[in-house]
């Protein structure tokens, strides 16, 4: 009886954890949700009468309602406020951003999981000077001696070398098109490649942190009015 009785407690208990865990998770990704619709609140704030018409058309049709559903995991599967914001501004069609569909795809898989931190070593990165040489795209490295000076916190070779590849699998950034060893009398370096996309989803990101101030900025304001 013991036995049974002690069971049922730990069943019950178990239960609890599981409801507790689930609405934690169900929270988290709704507000992620909301977070990505704020984000496309202040674009349309931004945009021309012609355009705001254009997405309330994109809204409200199947094919808009289709690009949301294929948007889904990248929203709610990372904590970046700046990955939602981007993805926010391909939503708009943003006018200054030329992604085709294919750009957009591979855009929305490579951001699916994303932390800032990474984000931020990408944007360090895709601006490493570029390497002379006969190449099929622009080639970067990251040398040992670049880490003290290395604009980030938190930053050391493991982390370069893991962003760096964790980056190409994302296709962010390409694979490094100089074929040789990461050594040299310099110290270690890590090898990688950029393209005109990359160039073009680092602009995103960049716009999407620069409306994402000016929406803090404006969210500061109304407090102090509200006071």
């Amino acid at each position: 009886m013991t036995e049974l009785i002690s069971s049922k407690t730990a069943l019950t208990a178990g239960k609890t954890v599981f409801n507790v865990l689930k609405s934690a998770y169900q929270t988290r990704q709704q507000e992620r949700v909301n977070s990505f619709f704020r984000c496309v609140d202040t674009r349309y704030a931004h945009m021309t009468e012609d355009e705001q018409l254009k997405l309330n058309q994109t809204i409200n049709s199947e094919d808009g309602r289709n690009v949301l559903a294929n948007y889904v995991d990248a929203i709610t599967q990372t904590s970046s406020d700046r990955v939602r914001m981007a993805i926010a501004l391909l939503y708009c069609n943003d006018a200054d951003l030329s992604f085709s569909d294919i750009d957009q795809r591979i855009f929305i898989n490579g951001v699916i999981g994303i932390t800032d931190h990474m984000v931020d070593f990408f944007l360090v990165a895709i601006n490493q000077k570029i390497i002379s040489g006969n190449y099929p795209y622009n080639r970067h490295v990251i040398h040992q001696y670049d880490l003290p000076s290395f604009p980030m916190n938190d930053i050391d070779g493991e982390v370069v070398y893991a962003y760096t590849n964790d980056l190409v699998r994302r296709r962010l950034l390409l694979p490094d098109p100089a074929v040789g060893i990461l050594t040299d009398e310099s110290g270690w370096f890590v090898g990688f490649g950029s393209s005109r996309k990359s160039k073009q989803m680092a602009l995103l990101l960049n716009k999407a942190n620069e409306y994402l101030q000016i929406s803090n900025i404006k969210g500061k304001e109304q407090n102090e009015v509200s006071r």
